[in-house]
């Protein structure tokens, strides 16, 4: 058994040209996704008995997902890789409510706190990007800073604001009216009347309004992707290509000759 320079095992006889030959004429492994013309990701996706309830007129992101027992209401906005996963309870997002990129809401079976074991975001109600709510109940018009993270049965009250990069411990309330931040939080200072003011204001104009440009270049959700390929093998059309992605075939370096003997 020899090898060749990239360490690649040879069985005896077999040289490194003819080695050479059979990796080049393997058939290359690689991801063809820019090949696809239709987006597979599944934004409602039914769990057992339980599916989403979306408002028609909400926003939810091409590739956010809302699994099982979760409500979205009136005009609120889960943006780009946020998870709504309802399994073990439900997820409630209010109206004109702001979920951010790559948040993650779940629930839970009970809180230390007996209270709900759902996930509820009030109205106007935002939250940032790369969060983690966990059967929390966030009432409204309360901001949680991108990367925090809010334990079960942990309640923030309205008007209440928790910092970036927090952790809110399980059952903690945070009081109306306040900022909190830390890990874990701690009180910081009261929310001045134009912060209050803000949240609405974000919420109704900035969040809802931006959301509608980015809908608009959305296809809605069904099934008309499969009448566009019966149309398509009708006419005989082939799939489309994009040769701005290929890339050429992989080269092996020529071989390492042998150093020459010492004398």
């Amino acid at each position: 058994m020899s090898l060749s320079p990239l360490g690649l095992a040879m069985p005896m006889g077999q040289t490194w040209q003819t080695s050479r030959t059979l990796v080049s004429s393997a058939p290359r492994l690689r991801n063809s996704v820019e090949n696809e013309i239709y987006d597979r990701t599944r934004q409602q996706m039914v769990l057992g008995p339980t599916y989403p309830r979306v408002e028609p007129d909400a926003f939810v992101a091409s590739n956010a997902q809302c699994i099982g027992n979760v409500d979205v209401h009136t005009k609120a906005t889960v943006w780009y890789g946020a998870v709504l996963r309802g399994d073990e309870s439900s997820v409630v997002v209010g109206p004109f409510a702001h979920i951010g990129e790559k948040t993650v809401l779940c629930t839970a079976s009970a809180t230390p706190t007996g209270l709900s074991a759902r996930c509820l975001v009030g109205m106007y109600t935002q939250v940032g990007p790369q969060c983690v709510i966990k059967a929390a109940t966030l009432e409204n018009e309360c901001v949680i800073g991108q990367r925090s993270i809010v334990g079960e049965g942990a309640v923030v009250e309205t008007h209440a604001i928790v910092g970036p990069g927090s952790v809110v411990p399980p059952g903690t309330i945070v009081p109306s009216g306040q900022l909190w931040q830390g890990n874990p939080i701690e009180y910081v200072r009261d929310v001045t009347k134009d912060e209050k003011e803000d949240i609405r204001i974000f919420s109704r104009n900035l969040a809802y309004e931006s959301s509608r440009a980015h809908s608009d270049e959305l296809l809605p959700f069904g099934t008309q992707w499969r009448e566009a390929e019966k149309l398509r093998e009708k006419l005989g059309l082939k799939q489309p290509t994009f040769e701005i992605f290929e890339t050429p075939e992989f080269e092996l370096p020529p071989p390492v000759k042998a150093p020459p003997a010492s004398l």
